[in-house]
């Protein structure tokens, strides 16, 4: 919720920050333990596609360790990149698999998915078990 909190704080109160999840208890406690107005909350049943949001109008998309839970993930990178405008950026925090766990990507699985992905790699590194990218769109909308 602290980022939540900070993504309200910099858009001011004229801007918008959406957050997307398919658990209606993790978008309960956003939209009751926030209290901001520029927080709106929407429910997606696939994360991989959220068909109710508007094509090409988002500054910045931020995916918080779900990436590694969704069984179509090239397809969910390309459902950021319809959600953003040309020159928008994405933050991606993805858990990546330890030597002995099960959870999360291989570092492997995450390069061969950056290469084949619509967004340009800004930036990469890593915090803990997680790896935060920043990407950007680049190509105009088809």
């Amino acid at each position: 919720m602290g980022l939540l909190r900070s993504l309200a704080e910099a858009v001011g109160p004229d801007g918008e920050v959406v957050a997307v999840d398919n658990d209606w208890a993790v978008l309960d406690g956003v939209s009751s333990g926030l209290g901001l107005p520029q927080v709106r909350t929407h429910y997606s049943r696939l994360v991989e596609r959220i068909v109710h949001l508007p094509s090409n109008i988002y500054d910045l998309v931020v995916v918080v360790h779900r990436l590694e839970g969704v069984e179509q993930r090239r397809a969910m990178l390309t459902e950021v990149e319809r959600l953003l405008k040309v020159g928008g950026r994405a933050i991606l925090a993805v858990r990546l698999r330890g030597l002995l766990g099960r959870r999360g990507m291989r570092e492997k699985e995450l390069e061969k998915l950056l290469e084949s992905s619509p967004l340009k790699l800004l930036s990469r590194m890593k915090v803990g078990r997680s790896a935060v990218l920043t990407l950007e769109r680049v190509r105009p909308p088809r």
